[in-house]
């Protein structure tokens, strides 16, 4: 089986070839060969001698349409782009060691250990491929094994990567490894934000989240990592849920993978909506999937703290979501993560108890008009985590009825919300308006008015211009939005 890249990347292959004697196509490009996935678009080289001269070579050589992106010049290691950054790379590094068996032994985990000839792996000949540590034999058993302890200490992100293999290809980590990673959990804190990042909303973005997630914790990352979440870890809820609230959050994120499945009733009408939302990127290689995965794992942070008991024995968590926010910000700003993600991700974990007022009562256009408007494009995201907080909660006091019936009455506020998002209602009245009918002068106080009438017009509570006049002089009379 030919890799299929596309001719570009055959043809600088076939260049690095010339100029080089050794030159080996090495890491996931191997790994998916091996398993018959032959899709990578981006490719690792380990060449010998200086990686980085050739891969400035190269670009000397085919001229227009590659570019040449320095990374570590002291290691020997460029990058080469296609299409200004819209088509694929190839990151070419000079070999770790004097060989490239010195290099591979020097590597992350034995599935990625491999390397072949470029000629080799153009051809799908995996004959020549080059396996100092097994990684064929893990690689069909689904074991995700650390070259070595060193290895791990050379670059500790790698304890974190184990868990992002083991969410994305569904493998299992050796034991000897999670030993490893024990020892070595607190040496993440030594680890850019950046970094750490990256490899966790890969997590996140997969269905095998929650089971990653769980090891994570009981490898020690996530105390290491997040330490405002430890105290959930053995933190007891009341008669509604039937777990604490680490394990209850787990099961929120399992809940929301199933609800993204659209196994559930009604969902399956938004089921292209769904996807949709879940795979749009805030920024490149970040999903709201993991987005609105990373405000389950901090919508309960808050409760430990605030945890009280009645005299009956009834537990509460007054104000936990606010909390929570405040714990989020805090490590999303560590993560650095965007200024558009976090406040997304920090309006989700501060307004994920406001639909629950669908199982109470029967809401009003008017309150569904205004929980749209404050949620806007990540109402789907509000009701993906209000559902799998709901799904996850199956305590003696949780009716079996309300899971269903929630879901029912979430399809009714989507379908309001879709509707509104399609074709928003034209504003009835405007400043100038206002202003002139009543010799108001512009500010906050006008800004109040005019989203008041025309909440009311998007409601149907008013019709035409007079009514929406007549409403604003109500609102004047009963002074009520002066204060």
């Amino acid at each position: 089986m030919e890799f299929p890249a596309e001719p570009r990347v055959h043809a600088i292959l076939d260049k690095i070839g010339i100029l080089t004697p050794e030159a080996y196509l090495v890491g996931g490009a191997v790994r998916d060969l091996l398993m018959g996935n032959a899709k990578a678009v981006d490719l690792d080289l380990a060449v010998a001698g200086d990686g980085y001269a050739l891969a400035r070579e190269v670009v000397r050589q085919m001229g227009a349409g590659v570019s040449f992106v320095p990374l570590d010049r002291e290691r020997g290691t460029a990058r080469l782009v296609l299409d200004r950054g819209l088509g694929p790379t190839i990151d070419v590094s000079s070999f770790k060691g004097p060989t490239i068996i010195e290099d591979l032994l020097r590597r992350d985990f034995t599935i990625n250990a491999m390397a072949l000839p470029i000629a080799a792996f153009r051809r799908g000949d995996t004959s020549a491929v080059h396996d100092p540590l097994g990684g064929q034999d893990d690689l069909r058993s689904g074991i995700i094994r650390a070259c070595s302890r060193e290895s791990l200490e050379d670059d500790p992100l790698r304890v974190l990567r184990a868990f992002r293999f083991q969410a994305t290809l569904g493998f299992r980590i050796d034991p000897d490894s999670l030993a490893y990673f024990l020892l070595l959990a607190d040496a993440l804190l030594g680890v850019s934000g950046e970094r750490v990042r990256d490899e966790l909303m890969a997590i996140l973005h997969t269905g095998r989240a929650p089971a990653a997630l769980a090891g994570m914790v009981s490898a020690g990352i996530f105390k290491a990592l997040f330490p405002e979440l430890e105290p959930t870890f053995a933190c007891e809820q009341n008669s509604f849920h039937h777990l604490n609230v680490w394990d209850h959050t787990v099961e929120t994120v399992r809940q929301i993978g199933l609800l993204a499945e659209r196994k559930f009733g009604c969902l399956g009408e938004f089921g292209e909506q769904i996807d949709r939302y879940l795979a749009e990127e805030q920024v490149r290689g970040r999903s709201n999937r993991s987005l609105v995965n990373l405000a389950a794992v901090f919508h309960d942070a808050g409760k430990p703290q605030v945890k009280s008991v009645d005299p009956d024995g009834r537990i509460r968590f007054f104000g936990h979501e606010k909390l929570s926010g405040r714990l989020f910000a805090a490590a999303g700003e560590r993560l650095r993560l965007s200024n558009r993600e976090l406040r997304r991700v920090g309006s989700l974990v501060e307004g994920h108890m406001r639909p629950f007022v669908l199982l109470k009562q029967e809401l009003s256009r008017k309150a569904l008009y205004r929980l749209c408007r404050h949620f806007e494009e990540d109402m789907p995201g509000l009701l993906l985590l209000f559902l799998g907080d709901l799904g996850a909660s199956r305590g003696p006091d949780r009716k079996p009825e309300t899971f269903p019936q929630a879901i029912e009455k979430a399809c009714r506020v989507w379908k309001l919300w879709d509707e509104w998002k399609s074709a928003p209602p034209e504003p009835l009245l405007r400043g100038d308006d206002i202003m002139g009918m009543f010799g108001l002068e512009p500010g906050p106080f006008l800004g109040t008015l005019l989203k008041r009438v025309n909440e009311l017009h998007a409601c149907g509570e008013v019709r035409t211009r007079e009514e929406g006049f007549l409403a604003v002089k109500r609102l004047l009379e009963n002074g009520r939005d002066r204060s």
